[in-house]
């Protein structure tokens, strides 16, 4: 799918990410949901976890939480198949 087809079928992407907090000792939930306009193809988000550490411990970058990178996609081919795009509700 190209960013012409997406802009023609005015389409959206939303996330939604569920995980339980165990201080709260509840279920959380966040959605995200961006709009053809602001999608960039063949980049990915950084990655924020650091394993690293010489104890184990796996540290969190918050500061490149939404750092946008463009990972080597040579020989990645994804067909179009995979993509499903659904008309906008009336």
């Amino acid at each position: 799918m190209t960013a012409e087809e997406l802009a023609a079928a005015s389409a959206s992407l939303v996330v939604v990410v569920t995980g339980y907090d165990v201080v709260a000792a509840q279920t959380v939930h966040a959605r995200q949901s961006d709009d053809h306009p602001i999608i960039r193809f063949g980049h990915r988000y950084a990655d924020i976890l650091d394993a690293s550490d010489t104890e184990g411990r796996i540290r969190i970058d918050y500061g490149r939480f939404q750092t946008p990178t463009r990972p080597d996609t040579s020989g990645l081919h994804i067909p179009r198949s995979s993509f499903r795009v659904r008309a906008p509700l009336p």
